[in-house]
C-alpha cells in the first residue's frame, strides 16, 4: 500500500510492504531545519511512540556508546528517506513527520505532515510473500545477539536463525508439507540450497509422492546448488 500527504511544503510519501515501510520526504524550504522527527501510531495494537535512530548531534552526545539508539524527536533524521523495519504485517499505521528547528540542544517543531498506510499481509490465502532478514538488519542483529554472525557451530535451533528467517523458513516447510500425495507437484527456483531442514522437507514430499499409486502427475522436486 502507498500513501502521500503534503502539508505546508512538507511532502511525505510512504510505501508499505509486509515488515517494512519506506518513507520519502521533500521539503520546499529546508532552511533552518535541523532534521525530521518521526512519530508512529500503530492503530492495530494501540501503540504510539517516536521512532529511534542511531545517530546523534555531536554537540549533544559527543561520545555515544556503541549500540545506543535515540528518539528521533531529540536526535532527528538528517536526510530525506527512512526505512521503518519494525513494522508488522497487516497493521494500520499513521506516520507523523515533524520538521525540527531551533538548536540541537533545544529543538522545536515547525511543520508536520501525517500519512496513513497499511502494511501487507504475508499470506492473503492466494499469494504468500515472506522476506528474511539480511544485511539491512545487521545492526539490529548485533544489538540482539552481540555479534555480527550466528555463533560458530550453532545448529538451526539457535534463536538467531529464527530471527533471521522471520517466518520464511517456517512458511517454506508448511508449503512443501501440502504435497501429501502424487496429486501434488512442487516447482521451485533456488539460487543456492544447502539448508538441511528445507532439503529434508522436499525429500519427504518426494517420498510421499513415490509412495502413492503410480500414474499420478507427481513432479519430483529438483534441488540445484549454485555458488559464485
Amino acid at each position: 500500500m502507498r500513501g502521500r500527504e503534503v502539508q505546508q511544503g512538507l511532502t511525505v510519501q510512504a510505501v508499505a510492504g509486509t515488515h517494512a515501510v519506506l518513507l520519502g520526504l521533500d521539503f520546499d524550504d529546508p532552511s533552518g531545519c535541523l532534521g525530521f522527527g518521526i512519530h508512529r501510531t500503530d492503530h492495530t495494537e494501540g501503540e504510539a511512540y517516536w521512532l529511534r535512530g542511531l545517530k546523534a548531534f555531536a554537540s549533544v552526545i559527543p561520545h555515544p556508546t556503541p549500540g545506543m539508539d535515540f528518539s528521533l524527536r531529540q536526535q532527528p533524521l538528517q536526510g530525506f528517506q527512512w526505512g521503518d523495519y519494525t513494522a508488522k504485517p497487516g497493521h494500520d499505521y499513521t506516520y507523523r513527520i515533524v520538521a525540527l528547528g531551533g538548536t540541537p540542544a533545544a529543538l522545536n517543531e515547525t511543520v508536520d505532515a501525517s500519512v496513513d498506510v497499511s502494511s501487507e499481509a504475508e499470506d492473503d490465502g492466494i499469494h504468500g510473500v515472506w522476506f528474511n532478514r539480511g544485511v539491512a538488519g545487521s545492526q539490529a542483529f548485533v544489538k540482539r545477539f552481540g555479534q555480527y554472525t550466528p555463533p560458530g557451530g550453532a545448529d538451526e535451533t539457535h534463536p538467531a536463525f529464527a530471527w533471521l528467517s522471520r517466518g520464511l523458513g517456517e512458511a517454506f516447510v508448511r508449503f512443501v508439507g501440502q504435497a501429501i500425495d502424487n496429486q501434488w507437484g512442487l516447482r521451485g527456483a533456488f539460487y543456492e540450497f544447502t539448508w538441511h531442514t528445507g532439503l529434508v522437507a522436499l525429500a519427504a514430499a518426494a517420498q510421499r509422492g513415490r509412495g502413492c499409486a503410480a500414474g499420478g502427475p507427481w513432479t519430483r522436486p529438483r534441488q540445484t546448488a549454485v555458488r559464485t
